[in-house]
Parts: C-alpha cells; structure tokens; sequence
C-alpha cells in the first residue's frame, strides 16, 4: 500500500532543519528562564547520511517492526527490530554485521520486543511477553543479565520508561482497571525512578496518563485502547533532570533526581484542530504495508471513537548527548516537516530544527541524530542517520 499523504520528498533544495534566530524574549516560567535562541545554531542535515532498509530484495536490511535503534561508539548501529532474531547490527556501510536476542525464553531470548533502550555501556531489550522482562547485553552484545521492574507501592509494570547514561529510568505506570470506562476517559497514574533492578522504585507523584478510549463490543465491555490524538504523558530523563509533559498545553514539569519539583519549561503555542486530513494521514501510517481489509478495520475504529477536537501541545521528548531537551510539536498531515525545540536543562529555548514528520526519533548523540524513517512512496521502514551540527 502506498503512503501518498506522507510523500518526504526533497523538492528544490528543501532544508529540513533551520535555526529560529530571532529572540524569543525573555521570560520566567515558574522559576525557568526561557531566554533568546542561541546564536551558535544548532542544524540537522537536509537528507540521512546512512539509510538502513529499503531493499526488498536483500532480506538482511529488510525490517519487520523497528521499535528502538542506537549508535555505539564505534559507530555501528544495534537495531531492535521484532522478529525471529530481535536485535541486529549493522556498520557504517548498512550491510547486516550481526543478528542476536533470537525469539525463546531462555537468557537473552525474547518472544515479544517491546522497546529497545541504551542506557550508558548497556543495552536494554523489554520483552513484554517473557513477562515484562528487561535483558540486558554489554555494548559487544554479550548477554549479562535480566530482571523485571517492580512499579512502587501499585503493582504491575511501568506503561512508559526513560533512561539515562547511568542506568537510571523515569517511568509511570497504567491507568487503574476500577476507573475503566466506556468512551474517552484520563486518569492519574504513578510517576517514579528506578533503576536497573527489582527493587522497587521511588514513587514522586501523580499525574495524568495517557487518553484512552474504552472499547464496548456487542455490549461487554473488552478493554481499552489510547485514543487518536489524545493527551498522553510524556517522560524523559537525564543526567540531573528528569521531565514529565502531560500534553493538555506547552508545559513541561521539570525534577530533579529525588522526585523534587524544580522548574516548568515553557513555550508559547495555540492549540491546533485535528482535521480530516490529520486523521486521514494517522491512518494511512497505521495501515502502511497492510492489507486493504486492515485499513478498512482500522478506519472503522476511528469513526466510532470521539475523537479530541485540538492536538497534544507536543509529541515526543529526548535528551541528548549534550543533556539538552528536545521537544517535537504534533506532526500535521499539510506539513512534510515537524518542529523540534531544544531546550536546556534549566529551561533555556536554544535552538529549533524541522524533521521529517514520519521520523521516529529514538536518539541524540553529538553529532548525530538515529531514528525510524517510513518511506514515504512504498511505506518501507528504515533507520535514518543524519549529521548534527552544534
């Protein structure tokens, strides 16, 4: 199936990245100083420098589900693709080096790749159906250990991780099943620190999780789902700072390492309509690559759910190797890029970039940015590299 409402491509020598010079004033939220824009810029290159995937007739750079990628020091590049082997390795040339974490249950197997993390010198594979189980493996892919999370206080595993270099993880966890309803409904849930163990985390609060629809079926109730262009929180952490974004407007809560709030970063935004030709594009990067009968299931789905009349304030968050925040706005469906602002651990605007709007950002390095690219003429899934410029 092709993805003709997501075409990407370069016409006319199309920049994707720019640098907003002009100042954005001086402001104090809550304690943050929102300051003028560096003037050192920061720029993303107009096309990847290393692309992974794409060739259906070579099986080995063929992708199944990417679910989380990461550039190790050496420059090789570890891909957690789901499949038969979940996680795969491939140098600077894009040709498959190495494939491991093959499908089973025993010491570094996996059934069912959920996410894919680097944390510091480690590898984190979450296996959801291993019972939410978290392999670990060294950066020269030597399997070391397991464990599963222990949520504080709540039971039950975390909905949403972040970690940071010294393995330490910002997490919250699923909405309570006794306060599931039919139709649109958001609940608190927990937010804590943890760390690479079982011991049971730090709990630091509650905050609103993720928007879901609860799905009535024949008049039983069956569950729930996340609702299309609902608020969902948003958590991020890094060397001092940890973040969490509940989506309702362009405000970030800002902590430091015990839980302690510090500060609000803050950015001046309208809220956007979802339109007909947002929901449009949604779908059609649902159903890229299925059958004609998927899509026309899922199109169903979207027409039976009330849908929210205006966007999350923002859409994903990363820190990178430089501990700066990038935020990126909601993707539009009229727009072939989305905006990124970069934000110091303090609060301070210092740059803004464009990027693909079907770009899936999974890391930031110095010089580099490494994400998921959904080809936009036959809806091929790919690792993009592109080189950063501080």
């Amino acid at each position: 199936m092709r993805l003709h409402t997501a075409k990407l491509m370069i016409v006319g020598g199309t920049v994707l990245a720019y640098l907003l010079r002009a100042g954005a004033g001086s402001a104090q939220a809550n304690g943050v100083n929102v300051g003028k824009v560096s003037e050192d810029g920061i720029r993303v290159s107009a096309s990847p420098t290393l692309v992974i995937g794409g060739n259906e007739a070579d099986e080995s750079t063929t992708f199944g589900v990417i679910v989380g990628a990461t550039r190790l020091p050496d420059g090789r590049i570890v891909v957690g693709d789901r499949g038969e082997y979940n996680l795969r390795v491939f140098p600077a040339d894009g040709k498959q080096q190495k494939r491991f974490g093959r499908k089973g249950s025993g010491p570094g197997e996996m059934i069912y790749l959920a996410d894919l993390y680097r944390c510091g010198n480690a590898i984190f594979a979450y296996d959801i159906e291993n019972g939410y189980r978290m392999s670990v493996f060294s950066l020269d892919f030597t399997y070391q250990r397991e464990f599963r999370f222990a949520a504080p206080d709540v039971g039950g595993t975390p909905y949403k991780s972040s970690c940071n270099a010294s393995q330490q993880f910002l997490q919250y966890g699923w909405e309570d099943r006794k306060q599931m309803k039919a139709g649109v409904f958001r609940t608190n849930v927990p937010f804590w620190y943890a760390d690479a163990t079982q011991k049971p985390g730090i709990k630091f609060g509650e905050f609103p999780g993720s928007e879901r629809w609860g799905i009535v079926d024949d008049g039983q109730f069956r569950g729930t789902r996340p609702l299309p262009f609902g608020k969902e929180a948003i958590v991020a952490i890094g060397a001092q700072r940890g973040y969490i974004g509940t989506g309702e407007t362009y405000e970030i809560m800002v902590f430091d390492l015990t839980g302690k709030r510090v500060g609000t970063i803050r950015d001046a935004t309208q809220p956007t309509p979802v339109t007909a030709a947002d929901i449009k594009f949604e779908i059609e990067l649902q159903t890229a690559n299925k059958e004609e009968e998927t899509r026309k299931r899922v199109t169903a789905s979207y027409s039976a759910m009330k849908l929210p009349a205006t966007m999350p304030a923002y859409s994903a968050f990363r820190v990178d190797a430089m501990d700066l925040l990038w935020v990126r706005d909601y993707p539009r469906a009229s727009s072939k890029t989305v905006r990124w602002s970069v934000f110091t651990s303090e609060g301070k605007l210092v740059g803004r970039v464009k990027l693909p709007s079907t770009l899936d950002v999974f890391e930031i390095g110095r010089d580099y940015v490494l994400g998921r690219f959904m080809d936009a003429e036959v809806a091929i899934p790919q690792v993009h590299l592109y080189k950063l410029t501080r």
